[in-house]
């Protein structure tokens, strides 16, 4: 092992992301039981708009908000009956 180490005069240097505390609370708050409830509720709502996003893509389909909007509800309705008729 101590031929893969680095020779480097400054070494290697582990920076932690400025939230890391709130993070590791949030993963904390997630392993009990109301933490639990709450992201399986939020599950839901994140996996139907990320079925909106998958079928739409990053990009509006047309010119305009009107047709733009008319298209989003839509695919909208398309998702929630299919997310309707999996849970039948």
């Amino acid at each position: 092992l101590q031929g893969r180490c680095t020779d480097s005069k400054t070494g290697k240097t582990l920076t932690l992301h400025a939230n890391e505390e709130m993070l590791q609370g949030l993963r904390a708050f997630v392993e009990t039981p109301e933490g639990r409830a709450q992201a399986r509720e939020r599950t839901k709502v994140e996996h139907a708009l990320a079925s909106i996003c998958n079928r739409k893509k990053h990009r509006a389909r047309y010119i305009g908000v009107r047709l733009n909007e008319y298209d989003l509800n839509r695919t909208a309705a398309i998702t929630n009956l299919h997310i309707g008729m999996a849970m039948a």
